[in-house]
């Protein structure tokens, strides 16, 4: 990404600070020139002091020492000193300079260190500066001193002491040009770090917690107020998907995100000035203003609640508002304020709560709902001697539908089927889906027998269809139907529920499509059909189903056949015939499973006899 692209708001960013790295370099420029100006007007100083050059020593000393403390300041009247300081140091050396007369091979060899000073230190003008002019005072002073005297003569007539004007020169012009291109290079990096950074800082924002990166940013700003971290604390701010104001002592905002448009409908620019407590629902309008201002006067540090917003449009929109106090910063001088959009979590946990209590794929109440309803109706019944009555409805040859054309298809049958059932009771009566194809019912003032028998055929009728699949298969919809009264078959909720399950059960033994009232008589005997069939559908699917083989021998005592005929390895131990579940199988429907079962292990056993090398016989299942 280029830094300085207009579009990117962390290129603008990143120009805006190579920009001044330029600027500063040139201004480094710059006052090379001005020193090369005032080596100009040296020999006029010079003339002037009469030819005194240990106060002037003195007095470069004192302004080295004053240059020195106002280096590397960052306000512009320090600056200023710093470069006049600096300038002076300099007049006052060449001042100097100027009174020395020829100059000696002894001066030359003094003033190299700080010649190469300036050449290595240029891309720092100031210290370059410094320790120049400084060392040339120095150098000078020292071949003044009269204990030099015996080898001042001879080195003075060296022939390369003229050219220590053009190296002093030098050395200053390669100093500010040093600077200046460092500089700008240290610009341009500085630039391209803080594209990063902010990049960096997009990225985070959007798994980082954005109060929390806020809260960091103003931190570190209100500890370092360079534009870096100004530039990273706006970055935050225009970046952050919740939005974030800046609002004054008395609620105005000041300074408001992009997330405004999204969330309250206005631009961030259409904010500016206006009371931030208008967008509260009146409601809460006040007790939030409140809040706000005790905060404030308690001098709390963050603060944080819950409330609602009201958009252009005028929906009320649940918001997190997390505030921090940063009145006290003069970079931020403001209450930041980040407003998280709650919007999509309540909407979720209003989800998870629904279906808490409803079924996901019929939403009819679930059995949990189903049996609270039941308590509640016992006690009410009980409390006014009322009979009320529950019906369990299940589906005929369910699991025949899921084989043939798959569980998306059987899905479909049960929405079809809970609308049906739902459609055919009034609104007071309370239909649930209690589990699988089971669906139950809860008729809460059965009045007489025929209110039971009006109830039950609303109930077949709401059958009395035929669906269409996908593929163009047609289904008619039958269900079987079981009946349990209270206070007659039961006087808790969970006895009600079990008897109308045993009725249905009945129901189904008598040949499906039909409906049965429960009967104590028959409870148990139907009791233990419906042990059996809960074991024997566990036993299909653990494989406990055993093909046994009885071999068929001809004359000669040669085994030319055999019949595979199924065991059942009950978990009791014992080895059950057929016939202890084999007519609970067939009215179960799960006589086909086992069919299946038997296929597959007898075809397996076969295999592994001609593995083995046996002679292959005939098998009839």
């Amino acid at each position: 990404m280029d830094a300085t692209k207009p579009g990117s708001k962390a290129g603008a960013l990143a120009a805006s600070a190579l920009d001044k790295g330029r600027e500063r370099g040139l201004r480094s420029l710059l006052l090379g020139i001005f020193i090369l100006g005032t080596i100009s007007l040296t020999p006029g100083l010079a003339k002037a002091l009469k030819g005194n050059a240990e106060p002037i020593f003195l007095v470069q000393a004192g302004m080295v020492v004053a240059s020195a403390a106002f280096y590397g300041s960052k306000g512009i009247r320090s600056r200023a000193l710093f470069y006049a300081c600096s300038l002076a140091v300099l007049a006052f050396s060449c001042a100097s300079f100027a009174l020395q007369g020829p100059l000696s091979e002894g001066m030359i060899w003094l003033m190299a260190a700080p010649l190469v000073s300036s050449l290595l230190l240029g891309a720092r003008l100031g210290f370059a500066t410094l320790l120049t002019v400084f060392g040339f005072g120095l150098s000078l002073m020292l071949i003044q001193s009269p204990s030099l005297a015996a080898w001042q003569a001879p080195l003075s007539a060296h022939p390369s002491a003229i050219f220590i004007s053009a190296f002093t020169i030098d050395a200053f012009l390669v100093a500010a040009l040093a600077l200046f291109t460092r500089e700008a290079q240290q610009a341009a990096k500085r630039a391209s770090e803080l594209e990063r950074e902010l990049s960096l800082m997009e990225a985070r924002l959007k798994g980082q917690d954005t109060e929390l990166a806020l809260h960091q940013a103003a931190k570190a700003l209100a500890q370092d107020e360079s534009a870096k971290q100004r530039a990273l604390f706006m970055a935050l701010i225009e970046h952050s998907r919740d939005l974030v104001m800046l609002l004054d002592a008395n609620g105005r905002i000041q300074l408001a995100s992009p997330a405004a448009l999204p969330l309250l409908g206005l631009e961030p620019e259409e904010l500016k000035g206006r009371e931030f407590f208008s967008f509260i629902c009146k409601e809460e309008h006040e007790d939030q203003r409140a809040m706000f201002a005790s905060s404030l006067v308690a001098g709390l540090p963050t603060f944080s609640s819950v409330f609602r917003l009201v958009n252009t449009a005028g929906a009320e929109l649940p918001v997190e508002a997390s505030g921090s106090n940063y009145l006290y910063n003069p970079d931020i001088s403001g209450v930041l304020l980040t407003l998280r959009d709650l919007t999509s979590q309540k909407e979720a946990e209003a989800k998870a709560e629904f279906f808490e209590h409803y079924d996901q794929l019929t939403l009819l109440p679930n059995r949990e709902s189903f049996m609270h309803e039941a308590e509640r109706a016992v006690t009410i019944a009980r409390n006014r001697n009322r009979v009320f009555g529950v019906m369990a409805i299940g589906l005929d040859r369910f699991k025949r539908i899921n084989d043939l054309y798959g569980t998306e298809a059987g899905d479909r049958v049960l929405k079809i089927a809970a609308q049906a059932i739902r459609g055919a009771f009034r609104n007071d009566d309370i239909v649930a889906r209690y589990r699988g194809d089971k669906f139950f019912a809860l008729f809460p003032d059965i009045r007489s027998q025929e209110h039971i028998k009006e109830i039950i055929a609303k109930a077949e009728a709401a059958f009395d269809q035929v669906i269409r699949l996908d593929l163009g298969e047609e289904i008619k919809l039958s269900a079987s139907i079981g009946v349990a009264l209270y206070p007659n078959d039961a006087r808790n909720a969970e006895d009600l529920a079990r008897n109308a399950e045993t009725a249905l059960y009945m129901a189904k033994e008598s040949g499906r499509d039909r409906y049965r009232l429960f009967d104590a008589k028959l409870n148990g005997e139907i009791l233990e059909r419906q042990k059996i069939e809960s074991a024997l559908n566990n036993a299909i699917s653990d494989k406990a189903l055993l093909p046994y083989f009885q071999p068929k021998v001809d004359r000669n005592g040669f085994i030319v056949g055999a019949e595979a005929l199924v065991r059942w390895k009950h978990p009791s131990g014992e080895i059950k015939s057929p016939g202890y579940f084999m007519d609970v199988a067939e009215k179960s429907g799960s006589i086909d499973s086992i069919g299946q079962l038997m296929l597959r292990m007898t075809c397996d056993m076969a295999a592994s006899w001609a593995n083995q090398g046996l002679p292959q016989v005939p098998v009839s299942i």
